[in-house]
């Protein structure tokens, strides 16, 4: 998602605007109308800007996002997460548990213990989240994301405490490595909740420091810092594959211990900078989930009062679609339900794909090493691109334009011959295009859901997320139980039908989507905003007798 220079100026806010510049704008001729309405754009300068005189909201709130406390915190948080995840949270945790089962006494690769492991973490996030949002919701999101700064620094401890047991005689101990071992998962189970909050009641913040019109954006550099990060866990598996083995399974724990060890305390700056997050730099929204109006705005309409009424009532007839606009985030979750599980059955398997054709470990990981970058590349390119075509119609779009590849990678695989190099490029080529094509809207969907839900019910729908999460671990299973049957072929068909049909309920969603908006300076912002917006708030008979209109009202005509 490219971003335009212009995002980095603020468009919500001009210091400069204020009430009185507003009076002179709104002297008229006798037979004009004088519209006086609220701004949906906030003047922190100004006395009246909510936070001015309230300790408890920070005054700069609003501003430049880039320049926003919890903004700023979160992008840097979100790197050191994807650093340490990537390094110990896939290849090597799976090659560790590997290694663990050998000691506990296994004849070969057990794939139970690290599917146990996987299935805990998962669990425990899928049955905490939705609570820990709720909570965040109710009593403050800065709090639970600091509890969960207290509840890491535990986790990592734990984890630390199982690996520390491996070093010392696991490996000639069979009890030890089950101690190890039953350690370990507990502080996974741990890791889950971790992961709910810091995907949650975090994430949810992050939105809420951020002005509606913006968050695309932001979203994009989130999900880009934390995905350019995660590189670096691939780097580290190549790595050991070309200097210790060239198959994971046969790591041992004395190899893997360090760079294990390594990987979970890079946790720590993550840990620690959750405490710093804070509530008061969040944007206070009102019901409408929209900029708290301050300023008031005053304007010119070359139109005689007698046509208020009618106004009025093309105002009325706007409502029904504001009630509608409550099924957003419902056709969101359920549309990411069904794109999860149709991923879920194949994306654990193309690694054993490429190796069924040839590819060696290494390789393979070079592959995934390559993933994030794809995706992050594109997901710039897509968010430009929504700027214009709208963030719905690009996601659809690029959802059609995935599975036409995954179809046609899988069209390209039936017809391989084994060493037949040439076909085998195109083919993950065609791959890294696709994985990125089909995730990079991420933040595009994102945006809708925070702009569509109020900000008291942010922590909550990040929460629900997680079930989508789960349901990509349980669809493996199936996934499996189809490759074993059939081949991985046609499993990935059955992902890209489900995909295609998940990405398809969008459209259901479109007319209830409002365009993102950019301007340079405060009135544009303004004016863009107002023309997305229904004013729903009753004409008082005042207005009336003045012949005055709010201003979104205008906008509408």
């Amino acid at each position: 998602m490219a971003m335009q220079d212009s995002a980095l100026a603020d468009p919500l806010l001009d210091p400069n605007v204020t009430p009185s510049s507003h009076e002179e704008s709104s002297q008229g001729t006798p037979d004009e109308a004088v519209v006086s309405a609220e701004s949906p754009c906030r003047n922190p300068a100004s006395p009246s800007a909510e936070g001015g005189d309230d300790p408890q909201v920070d005054p700069s709130t609003g501003r430049d996002p880039w320049k926003n406390h919890n903004v700023r915190l979160s992008l840097v948080m979100c790197a050191c997460f994807g650093v340490a995840d990537s390094i110990w949270g896939s290849v090597v945790l799976s090659g560790f548990l590997y290694a663990l089962g050998g000691a506990m006494g296994q004849a070969s690769r057990d794939n139970t213990l690290v599917g146990t492991a996987e299935a805990v973490e998962g669990l425990t996030q899928l049955l905490t989240a939705v609570p820990i949002g709720m909570v965040a919701d109710k009593f403050g999101k800065a709090k639970v994301v600091r509890a969960g700064g207290v509840l890491m620094f535990a986790t990592i401890g734990i984890t630390v405490w199982a690996l520390m047991i491996v070093k010392e005689d696991a490996e000639e101990s069979t009890e030890a490595a089950k101690q190890s071992y039953y350690i370990l998962v507990a502080a996974l189970g741990l890791w889950g909740i971790v992961n709910g909050i810091s995907y949650g009641p975090s994430q949810a913040l992050f939105s809420d420091s951020i002005p509606k019109g913006r968050r695309s954006e932001l979203l994009t550099y989130l999900y880009s810092c934390y995905l350019l990060s995660s590189t670096i866990g691939p780097i580290v598996g190549i790595v050991l594959l070309l200097t210790v083995s060239k198959n994971q399974d046969d790591w041992s724990l004395k190899e893997i211990f360090p760079v294990f060890l390594v990987g979970v305390c890079l946790e720590i700056p993550a840990a620690g900078l959750m405490f710093f997050f804070d509530d008061k730099h969040a944007i206070p929204e009102n019901e409408d989930d929209e900029a708290v109006p301050r300023t008031p705005l005053t304007a010119t309409v070359g139109f005689p009062s007698d046509t208020v009424a009618d106004v009025r009532e093309e105002a009325e007839v706007e409502v029904p679609r504001n009630l509608s606009k409550k099924i957003v985030p419902y056709v969101l979750f359920l549309s990411s339900l069904i794109v999860s599980l149709g991923s879920g059955a194949s994306v654990k398997y193309f690694p054993l794909f490429f190796k069924e054709l040839g590819l060696g470990s290494a390789a393979v990981q070079g592959i995934f090493l390559v993933v994030p970058i794809s995706i992050s590349g594109l997901s710039f390119v897509s968010q430009s691109i929504s700027k214009h075509l709208g963030r719905v119609e690009t996601t659809v779009l690029f959802n059609m334009a995935g599975v036409s590849l995954l179809f046609f990678m899988t069209w390209l695989s039936n017809r391989v011959e084994q060493g037949d190099s040439k076909r085998i490029g195109i083919i993950v080529v065609v791959y890294l295009i696709r994985t990125g094509i089909m995730n990079c809207t991420y933040p595009l969907l994102e945006s809708i859901l925070m702009d569509s839900v109020k900000s008291n019910e942010r922590a909550m729908w990040k929460g629900l997320e997680s079930i989508s999460s789960f349901g990509w671990t349980g669809s493996a299973l199936i996934g499996g139980v189809l490759s074993d049957k059939h081949s991985y072929q046609f499993t990935f068909a059955i992902t890209a039908i489900m995909q295609l049909v998940g990405g398809l309920l969008l459209l259901f969603i479109r007319p209830f989507v409002d365009p993102e908006t950019e301007s340079s300076d405060t009135s544009e912002a303004c004016e863009s905003q107002s023309a997305s917006l229904v004013y729903t708030d009753e004409v008082t008979d005042q207005d009336n007798a003045n012949g005055s209109l709010p201003e979104p009202l205008l906008s509408s005509l």
